[in-house]
């Protein structure tokens, strides 16, 4: 009962707001404040801000007016739906209507329609920019993990041999001293390669191969591995002992088991 008080209360604070943006955007004040209360009030606080956050972004009533009146050919409308457009930066439906008042003879259309093309180049320019900035910081930080890794090459040459036997590589991530990607086939999913960055003393790789319990992606590889040959699902990994470059097949229900792909490797690691 102290719940549904709470709610209430809260419905009664909402309820100035939702009757502003309700006679603001679309009428029926008294409806809207109603289906509030009630949702407030019996099911939840944070369900009576969904029509809140609706009558918010929903258009205003005038701006629905205004769209009607366009839509019907009133130059001066299509005009004026252009301008409160640009001013929420809606650039390219701006433009459509100015272009159709410019057509219809309104004289300061055609200047409206070239700010938005304008607008539009900048914010196609920006984004352009903002994805080539991204891209060049994610190739950057690929280079710096590869730099970590000594037999990056071999793995190159893993993935070029497997594509060239008929195989898919996908899914490729590059993380701090690992790179992992998984084996396909026909849009099944065989297994993983990977290749890994070297334990702090490069002279005991395979001594420290033997064993588990430090941090770091190389000794996260040699669980998986272990997890892979002790799973109760048949598993398979070819990750010879001078090598930081290996692959497993099965050992999980999502990698189906081919050891078909692991011999490829094997004859690339030697």
């Amino acid at each position: 009962m102290g719940q549904i008080i709470n709610n209430v209360i809260i419905s009664l604070v909402l309820a100035p707001v939702v009757y502003y943006l309700a006679k603001k955007r679309k009428g029926n004040e008294w409806v809207w404040v109603g289906v509030t209360f009630l949702l407030s009030s019996f099911i939840g606080f944070w369900v009576s801000i969904i029509p809140i956050v609706y009558l918010f972004f929903c258009e205003n009533k005038e701006t629905k007016i205004l769209r009607g009146q366009a839509e019907q050919g009133d130059t001066n409308a299509q005009y004026n739906l252009g301008v409160y457009l640009m001013s929420k930066n809606s650039y390219e439906e701006a433009q459509n209507w100015f272009d159709k008042a410019s057509a219809q003879g309104h004289t300061d259309a055609q200047s409206k329609s070239n700010e938005c093309r304008i607008k539009i180049e900048e914010k196609v320019a920006a984004k352009a920019a903002r994805e080539a900035e991204a891209a060049a910081e994610k190739e950057l930080k690929k280079q710096r993990i590869i730099e970590t890794i000594p037999h990056y090459h071999i793995y190159e040459k893993a993935v070029f041999v497997l594509k060239q036997s008929g195989y898919e590589i996908e899914n490729t991530v590059f993380k701090k001293g690992l790179i992992q990607s998984f084996v396909k086939r026909d849009s099944i999913n065989y297994g993983m390669l990977f290749a890994v960055k070297p334990p702090s003393q490069f002279e005991s790789l395979i001594e420290n191969k033997t064993e588990v319990g430090s941090t770091g992606d190389y000794y996260i590889m040699v669980q998986v591995c272990k997890d892979t040959l002790n799973s109760r699902h048949k598993g398979k990994v070819c990750w010879p002992e001078h090598s930081l470059v290996g692959g497993f097949t099965g050992g999980h229900p999502m990698y189906r088991y081919n050891e078909e792909w692991l011999e490829v490797l094997q004859s690339v690691i030697g």
